[in-house]
């Protein structure tokens, strides 16, 4: 799986490019955290955020003055309801993931984009789609989102209750 590519520009600098060495950003500057208690914590520690996930966009997505919060280890898939067809999972979940977590219960992702190693969220923030006409794009599958606000509290984000913020959401380049 190629996620991002590691360059020694120097014996002290240490720099990270997305997929199409089209961006770069430097090793310190990335923050991996394992809960959402941590990413809480580096919320309201810091002024300025950006997120990653597999670093395959080639637009500027990471391009930062503060951290940038990696979400590939925030990849619990939480529960599923089979009757629904609805899973609860962590952002970071890569999409070969669930694709083989679903099949195991005889379903499927409705739509998926050329690569199968994008985070769910990293997918569905950038717009992610298939070739169809009459399918729509990743984001238009998902229920709710839970967002971690400035001062650190939880904001779920749902479809029904907040169409306008919910729409708001994704896709979202940053």
């Amino acid at each position: 799986i190629r996620t991002g590519l590691v360059r020694a520009h120097s014996k002290r600098q240490v720099r990270v490019t997305n997929w199409a060495e089209t961006v770069e950003a430097t090793v310190e500057q990335f923050r991996y955290p394992t809960s959402p208690n941590a990413v809480i914590d580096l919320v309201k520690q810091n002024k300025k955020i950006r997120c990653s996930g597999a670093l395959h966009s080639c637009a500027p997505l990471i391009e930062s003055q503060g951290i940038i919060l990696s979400l590939t280890k925030l990849d619990r898939i939480i529960s599923i309801d089979t009757e629904r067809r609805i899973v609860r999972m962590e952002a970071g979940v890569r999409m070969h993931d669930l694709c083989t977590y679903l099949s195991d219960y005889g379903l499927a992702v409705g739509t998926l984009g050329t690569i199968d190693w994008q985070t769910i969220c990293g997918a569905v923030m950038t717009g992610t789609h298939g070739g169809g006409l009459t399918i729509p794009s990743l984001h238009d599958f998902v229920r709710s989102y839970t967002l971690v606000l400035p001062n650190g509290a939880l904001k779920k984000v749902e479809k029904e209750t907040s169409p306008t913020l919910f729409r708001a959401m994704a896709p979202s380049m940053g």
